[in-house]
């Protein structure tokens, strides 16, 4: 478990959060299975606002689909590829969506409502952040996940072929 010091706001009658000098430890504990799934919730989300937006998933192919080692930011300029008006596109799209994505998953896995952590100052953010993946496995929670789903799906096409098998008996 690690504290991490967040700045305290007080609420208005109309639902406004206003700074105070005041600030709380607030202690970040280890992920919980229903955050867990909250999190996949996110993720998704993230992952379907990229796919939704293919103006940004060509920018990103055009510039990056030829990558090689060593290549770097003055030949990815060069490239005939590179359209800035392009690459401020997808960095638009990726500002207007991803903090907001983030606040929202830094929420679900540290416990803290997003409207306060919104507010928070970026060293705050961060040290948040940092402490969701400190006290978290995060790396190892993904590897349990996918080892696990790989078990159920075998065990539903276990189950699928063992009805089919009896069925065809019968």
């Amino acid at each position: 478990m690690t504290k991490v010091n967040i700045q305290l706001f007080e609420q208005d009658k109309q639902g406004n959060l206003h700074e105070t000098d005041q600030s709380q430890a607030v202690e970040i504990k280890a992920i919980r299975p229903g955050q867990l799934g909250a999190i996949a919730k996110v993720v998704n989300a993230i992952q379907k606002d990229l796919q939704d937006n293919k103006e940004f998933q060509d920018t990103v192919i055009k510039l990056f689909g030829q990558y090689q080692e060593g290549f770097d930011i003055e030949d990815l300029i060069r490239s005939e590829d590179f359209n800035i008006f392009d690459v401020l596109s997808a960095f638009g799209f990726l500002i207007e969506t991803v903090p907001e994505r983030t606040i929202e998953l830094t929420s679900v896995a540290s416990g803290i409502d997003s409207a306060y952590l919104e507010l928070q100052d970026m060293d705050t953010f961060f040290e948040i952040i940092e402490a969701v993946v400190e006290v978290n496995d995060i790396e190892k929670i993904v590897k349990r996940v996918k080892s696990l789903m790989d078990k159920v799906g075998k065990a539903l096409n276990f189950n699928k072929e063992a009805k089919q098998t009896t069925s065809k008996k019968q």
